[in-house]
């Protein structure tokens, strides 16, 4: 109050008589009038907002697909995490201060998730198009192939060798995709490896392994057989003879996967439709995210280190695919880059699908070898060769 009068005292001293008027009559107004102080929120109460918002715009654009809509749509509205625990002392987002709890940590999940999933479906609305308009010369391409003499009762080592001889001589990104957990395409690696070394018997080859944590490398097979690494407990036992065989071949190998892939453990849920689902965080959309991300960075790192290195990159397929989300393979320079996808031979029993096939519903491509030239049909199928691997039942 004092400073109010002081204030009025100095406006009476300096101003004229009918100015001052107008300026008692202003602090009358302003005495009239009601502010409003926003409502302060903690940041639990904004996190749940933004997580519930999310839910919503996921579902309108999940739901704004047309029912004849071509390509699978494999992830959904993500819901709530399930199982959950001492997330926020695992390093998955170190720079994000303020998730203190797991239930802030699974509401900013499930918002980060939920935006994913709106950017993809809006991918997949522009992709489907353009995989429509490609597929027919992809299918003819395949048939073409199949019927040539050279390409008739070929060994698995004549087809490594074929693969190997397509790969141009300027690739530094060589993508090997796969289909897990069948030990005859584990074999198809291995025969591979051995046949791109006797092509680049001189060059620098590094293995780079999804089947691997960050930190973990071998540069020679003493080096593997001597580890303490727990391969049982990262379940790469399968995968051992693959890394032995690269070792032995004089290439040494580097581990990709997310160091908090086996601490972090919960599930997504989602929702299709009216039907709840749920994925292992690691395959969502959120988890391939900062899976692809880390990749990327660990592949940066060791090119700055080796830039004249020939990098293969062994993950699953849909990691590498050029027409997957967070594609690998689609970050580095198409000329410098080549992906070989490996996919199990169709039997009398089960109809393995190959990538296209699994995105695209019409698709149907049983054809054991398919390689594309065209550049527009390879970012459609994903890949620049696709081979089939016959796999026992």
């Amino acid at each position: 109050m004092k400073r109010m009068l002081l204030l009025l005292a100095l406006l009476g001293a300096t101003l004229p008589a009918a100015a001052q008027g107008n300026v008692l009559a202003k602090i009358g107004q302003w005495s009239k009038t009601t502010i409003t102080i926003p409502e302060i929120r903690t940041a639990s109460q904004v996190l749940a907002q933004r997580a519930e918002q999310s839910i919503r715009q996921a579902q309108q654009a999940y739901q704004s697909l047309p029912e004849n809509f071509p390509l699978n749509v494999t992830y959904a509205p993500a819901v709530q995490l399930v199982g959950a625990s001492a997330f926020y002392n695992t390093s998955l987002y170190p720079n994000v201060y303020f998730l203190t709890s797991n239930q802030r940590a699974k509401n900013y999940i499930i918002a980060r998730n939920n935006r994913l999933l709106v950017n993809e479906i809006h991918r997949l609305n522009d992709f489907a198009p353009v995989m429509e308009m490609h597929y027919p010369a992809i299918k003819r391409r395949a048939v073409l192939l199949e019927k040539l003499p050279q390409y008739q009762g070929l060994t698995q080592i004549q087809w490594m060798q074929e693969l190997v001889r397509l790969i141009p001589a300027q690739t530094r990104y060589l993508f090997i995709g796969e289909q897990h957990n069948l030990p005859a395409i584990q074999q198809a690696l291995q025969d591979f490896l051995v046949q791109l070394r006797k092509t680049y018997p001189q060059r620098k080859i590094i293995l780079f392994s999804e089947f691997l944590p960050k930190g973990i490398s071998f540069d020679s097979v003493e080096s593997i057989q001597f580890s303490t690494f727990n391969f049982n407990k990262y379940e790469t036992t399968s995968y051992l003879k693959l890394f032995e065989n690269a070792l032995a071949n004089g290439i040494p190998v580097v581990g990709l996967e997310h160091p908090d892939h086996d601490l972090f453990g919960p599930d997504v849920q989602m929702v299709k439709g009216h039907e709840p689902n749920q994925i292992p965080f690691w395959n969502s959309l959120e988890g391939l995210h900062q899976r692809n991300d880390l990749w990327y960075q660990i592949l940066q790192t060791h090119r700055n280190a080796n830039p004249d290195a020939l990098f293969v990159i062994h993950t699953g397929a849909g990691h590498a695919l050029y027409n997957r989300p967070f594609s690998l393979g689609a970050r580095f320079a198409s000329e410098e880059t080549f992906v070989a996808a490996f996919y199990p031979q169709p039997s009398a029993n089960i109809y393995y699908r190959d990538p296209v096939e699994l995105l695209y519903k019409p698709a149907h491509l049983p054809e054991t070898f398919l390689h594309l030239t065209i550049p527009a049909h390879i970012q459609a199928a994903g890949f620049n060769a696709r081979l089939r691997v016959p796999v026992s039942q």
